[in-house]
């Protein structure tokens, strides 16, 4: 059996854990103590994770998952695997091409929005703070990978093609996120770049697999007001 080793209020354990959901793999969840703190000289959320923890994932990526085989960390890798491992629930396409562009889409999502806005998780979710520079660089470099996403999806009716797909597990759990990120520090409203993902994130949203994976991170958003 599976097991899905982090803590839930990570949007990449959210991911995992709703492709599991998806594909309909038995798994097991062990969640983490991790000592979150901000970095005092970026002013970023920083992460203290145990030798144990370390032993299963090499630089303390979240999450990483235990096969019959052994443990496996960065996201993308694990996807890949449970896709490839577990067919009979296929989530991604068949044709070469076809796979590239959704593994596209998700690079994009993951490296140019994901990965952006983490610069200002501190100021938006933990209190933290951001020079003007650092806000205008997230800002610029934001906007164009939303650009960019539009360029890839419509959102409708799903994030790749008229299917669910891994895309979804990726682009449903991050992009609200930073939906609530631009709005919050940025004061823009990023359905004038994405007009159909209200709509998306509704249909997204019935899914029991995304009210189970992202169940923490919706309670944490109410407590700060953010959902």
């Amino acid at each position: 059996m599976i097991k899905l080793y982090g803590f839930p209020l990570s949007n990449y354990y959210g991911v995992v854990k709703m492709y599991l959901l998806e594909k309909d793999i038995p798994f097991e969840e062990h969640h983490e103590d991790f000592v979150i703190a901000l970095d005092p000289a970026s002013d970023t959320p920083i992460r203290e994770v145990s030798e144990t923890y370390a032993s299963r994932s090499p630089v303390g990526r979240v999450p990483c998952i235990g096969t019959p085989q052994g443990y496996l960390s960065e996201t993308q890798l694990i996807l890949d695997y449970l896709e490839e491992a577990y067919p009979s629930v296929p989530l991604m396409p068949r044709d070469p091409f076809a796979r590239a562009k959704a593994r596209e889409l998700v690079r994009v999502i993951d490296l140019h929005v994901e990965l952006v806005m983490r610069r200002l998780y501190g100021l938006a979710f933990f209190g933290g703070s951001a020079t003007e520079q650092t806000k205008r660089e997230v800002q610029e470099l934001l906007t164009k990978g939303i650009e960019g996403v539009a360029r890839l999806t419509t959102l409708a009716p799903y994030a790749f093609g008229s299917s669910f797909s891994q895309v979804d597990c990726v682009a449903a759990v991050h992009l609200p996120i930073a939906m609530i990120l631009m709005g919050k520090v940025f004061g823009q409203d990023l359905t004038q770049t994405l007009p159909n993902l209200p709509a998306y994130l509704g249909r997204i949203g019935e899914r029991p697999s995304y009210r189970s994976a992202t169940s923490a991170i919706q309670a944490k958003l109410s407590e700060l007001g953010l959902a």
